[in-house]
């Protein structure tokens, strides 16, 4: 590993940085330095602090120790607020955008245009195709965010990064979801914006990118920065070993010949399983003990197969048997009692609810198991989000009579507290809307009505 020896005042300086969880150090003294038109790309094993210390900076997270230091001067990146009237923005691994509105109000969102009080949409549209033709972003800036595929949103994330002339852009695993053509534009963009004077941190597993786009590379380990260096004086090899502690040999060791271990019981056997305009005629088996890989660019319909498997989407012809027994088509409750589990591509949004605790999405599965008990008492669970939650519905567009028919155990408990709810609620919005002004004073001129006072009729 060589020193950096660099004259120029560094964009951004961690010095010291030190976190603590309760029973664990995140991060112990790092030390990090972005320079002005540098791409820099920060890699490290899961758990190795990347995340906390990016946090740190952009402001998510407080530091418990050390100084952050921006163009020479030291700063106190007290809030996200901060970190963005610093110029500091970021890309997530997982997206923070808002699916119901259009493309162009995400991109713009936190600095709409606003004309006498009111956002401008004209010219919102006009500043977020701007963004996208600048860099290069084929979006439909009108489409709803939610009816993009991820890709796309990824890309919408991008743009949204790159819209407020951000100083220093955080990119965090932002090809995991892009196809080579996406990604291609994605590196055009991060040089044009090297260009510009604007400096990235580019976070990533795939070395091919790290060598590709980065000038310089930053390593983590078990929450210590372990190394750095400039990209051209440091082989792959060096960077695993620096990552991990160890070699590629030592990480792998001789697997042998793979197909004795594995046994001759076939597990899953998928034999022509076909969807009408989506994928036809897949077929595979997975022994015990094999672990099948599948390989393919976004839009090659990898997910809907798994999808179809699970139970989530129906198919037309074709069967799937796991461990001899028949599964049923489009009945994933049936499939999670056979033992099949899936983890699904956004796991943000389909794979946990985030408004319940970590032991109601544990045992979210069993749905016997998890509505059982709360729902008898109803203390908790009294609204039709939450039983959409546990019985897998897409809340709001659910019904609430496909509610009661999905959750058939304690049905008659869940519509009596549904329609108690439902009630109450009725009786808040009639007292609301029926609610008049209080009785003028003879002596006292009328006020002039705001616009809450105009627009709560309506409401």
């Amino acid at each position: 590993m060589t020193e950096r020896m660099e004259s120029v005042v560094p964009r951004v300086e961690l010095k010291g940085i030190r976190k603590s969880f309760p029973g664990v150090a995140a991060l112990k003294n790092v030390d990090f330095t972005l320079m002005p038109n540098e791409v820099h790309g920060l890699m490290g094993e899961n758990g190795a602090g990347k995340s906390v210390m990016l946090k740190i900076l952009l402001g998510a997270y407080q530091k418990d120790a050390g100084e952050i230091w921006i163009d020479g001067e030291k700063k106190d990146i007290s809030s996200t607020f901060v970190a963005r009237r610093e110029g500091l923005s970021a890309v997530y691994q997982d997206l923070m955008l808002a699916p119901t509105l259009s493309v162009a109000e995400n991109i713009c969102l936190g600095s709409l245009p606003n004309k006498a009080g009111l956002v401008d949409f004209t010219e919102m549209r006009r500043q977020a195709q701007a963004v996208c033709d600048k860099y290069g972003i084929k979006l439909d800036i009108n489409k709803k965010v939610r009816e993009l595929i991820v890709a796309e949103q990824q890309m919408v994330a991008i743009a949204k990064a790159l819209a407020i002339n951000a100083k220093v852009l955080v990119l965090d695993e932002p090809t995991a979801m892009l196809t080579d053509d996406e990604t291609k534009t994605l590196f055009d963009a991060v040089r044009r914006l090297k260009k510009e004077g604007v400096s990235v941190i580019y976070v990533s597993h795939r070395m091919e990118e790290i060598f590709e786009i980065c000038d310089t590379v930053t390593i983590l380990r078990d929450g210590e920065q372990v190394g750095c260096a400039k990209v051209s004086e440091i082989t792959s090899e060096e960077m695993i070993r620096i990552m991990s502690g160890r070699t590629i040999e030592d990480l792998y060791g001789d697997r042998g010949d793979v197909a004795a271990r594995l046994t001759e019981q076939v597990m899953l056997d998928v034999s022509g399983l076909t969807k009408q305009k989506v994928f036809q005629d897949i077929s595979f088996q997975v022994r015990k003990g094999e672990i099948l890989g599948f390989f393919g660019l976004v839009g090659s319909k990898r997910t809907d197969v798994m999808r179809a498997i699970f139970g989530v989407d129906t198919y037309n012809s074709g069967s799937v048997v796991f461990n001899n027994v028949p599964l049923k088509n489009g009945d994933t409750q049936a499939n999670i009692k056979q033992g099949i589990g899936l983890v699904p591509e956004e796991r943000l949004t389909q794979g946990v609810c985030t408004g319940l605790s970590v032991g109601r999405n544990v045992n979210m599965a069993d749905l016997e198991k998890a509505i059982g008990t709360p729902l008898d008492n109803f203390q908790t669970f009294n609204d039709e989000e939450t039983i959409c939650c546990v019985s897998g519905l897409s809340y709001p567009q659910t019904r609430l009579d496909e509610i009661y028919n999905k959750v058939s155990e304690n049905k008659d408990t869940i519509k009596k507290n549904l329609a108690a709810t439902h009630e109450t609620r009725m009786k808040n919005d009639v007292n609301f809307l029926s609610e008049s002004e209080p009785p003028k004073k003879k002596s006292e001129a009328p006020k002039p009505k705001t616009r809450r006072d105009i627009m709560s009729k309506y409401l």
